[in-house]
């Protein structure tokens, strides 16, 4: 049986990177970097307190 989806990563293969924004300009300024540099497959995770930024446009 064919799958549409596709082995994304195995165990090894991942990079975990943690970063602290002070600011919703700083938080802004990475989205961008990031909307640069992500391929379709990659996985963004945000996380912080309610109200902390994390959807702001």
């Amino acid at each position: 049986m064919d799958s549409k989806f596709k082995h994304l990563s195995l165990d090894n293969e991942f990079l975990e990177k943690t970063i602290f924004s002070n600011s919703l300009d700083d938080t802004k300024k990475l989205g961008i970097k990031l909307g640069k540099n992500i391929q379709k497959e990659d996985i963004i995770l945000l996380a912080g307190d309610l109200g902390g930024g994390k959807k702001q446009s």
